[in-house]
């Protein structure tokens, strides 16, 4: 395969650049993997084996196809791009189901769709119909994955998450790459909010439910999400539904950034819009507390165990920041 063996790649992981603590890093080997592309003739070589064999449906491939799925997904998730093969005969079939609980084969866990599917859908976000379902396909992998880490399930194997995390990676790079040039959507005027739930869906799936070992992705990802949320910008008569995105992207891009001066500017982004909403609606009162923020965040694609600790710590800085301004505030107004 041309994935090669664990043992031909350098066995030092690459230092962590980033925040987050994904769970099963090492199912399928996805850490030793993606450490790198695979090289453009060993991939050249796999694509030349399955067209050579007539395809990915014929008999004789299903026992590769898994393979070959796991490869494509890497590759695509490292280079930032749609996937090159299709979904094979089994893999569709999944796809058509649509009951989540069916196609997810997990009995017995509630996954509830509503509050993110209608997040999502807002008018002023944009986003295609390809996109919220690849979307909402993340948000109940995420539940089960939460479910598994949480051992609070019996019906769970390794197998069957591992199945289901290459088929939803491979449905949102699809979603999100669906031309040839390796960008994400350019954000227009009436849909920078979609172009700040694009890229902070796909910070969260390259370093939380996919994770990938190299580090030019995911901070590739972060570049792209600081500069849309810059093209958004956050003002006082912004809905809830604003907010809550923003300040969810913002913690995902603060967890994701790799040096100080960005993590700083996600936190700083933060710290304005809940200084605004401190001024507005509690009086120069105080500052969210975590359990605030959380619920907001844990409404959208989000996994306690690889995010709460670390954004618990943006969330200090932020409240840090925050407190500051209000007291000059006070001072300010009493002078």
């Amino acid at each position: 395969m041309a994935l090669g063996t664990p043992e031909s790649i350098v066995a030092s992981p690459p230092k962590a650049t980033h925040s987050f603590t994904p769970p099963l890093q090492d199912l399928l080997w996805l850490n030793v993997y993606s450490r790198r592309p695979l090289l453009d003739a060993h991939w050249k070589a796999l694509l030349y084996v399955v067209e050579s064999r007539g395809g990915q449906d014929l008999p004789s491939m299903e026992f590769h196809n898994y393979q070959i799925h796991v490869a494509d997904a890497i590759q695509a998730s490292l280079k930032l791009s749609a996937p090159s093969l299709p979904l094979c005969q089994r893999y569709r079939e999944l796809r058509k189901i649509e009951n989540r609980h069916n196609a997810f084969g997990v009995a017995g866990i509630e996954i509830s769709f509503e509050a993110f599917g209608k997040s999502i859908s807002l008018p002023e976000c944009a986003l295609s119909p390809n996109v919220i379902e690849a979307l909402v396909d993340l948000y109940a992998y995420t539940t089960l994955l939460d479910q598994y880490c949480r051992e609070a399930h019996d019906d769970h194997n390794l197998a069957r998450l591992g199945l289901h995390r290459v088929l939803v990676q491979l449905q949102l790079m699809s979603a999100l790459f669906p031309t040839e040039n390796g960008d994400l959507d350019q954000p227009s005027s009436d849909n920078r909010l979609g172009a700040v739930i694009k890229s902070a869906a796909l910070l969260f799936a390259l370093a939380v439910t996919f994770p990938v070992s190299n580090p030019e992705p995911v901070q590739i990802v972060v570049g792209r999400l600081k500069a849309a949320l810059e093209n958004v910008g956050i003002k006082a008569s912004t809905s809830d539904s604003h907010q809550d995105i923003y300040t969810w992207a913002c913690i995902l891009g603060a967890l994701g950034a790799s040096d100080v001066p960005q993590k700083e500017w996600f936190a700083s982004q933060l710290a304005n819009q809940e200084f605004e909403r401190s001024r507005r609606t509690a009086g120069l009162s105080q500052c969210s507390s975590w359990d605030e923020i959380y619920q907001v965040l844990a409404r959208f694609l989000w996994l306690d165990l690889a995010c709460n600790t670390a954004a618990h710590k943006v969330w200090l800085q932020v409240q840090e920041m925050v407190t500051i301004r209000l007291n000059q505030s006070r001072i300010l107004e009493t002078t």
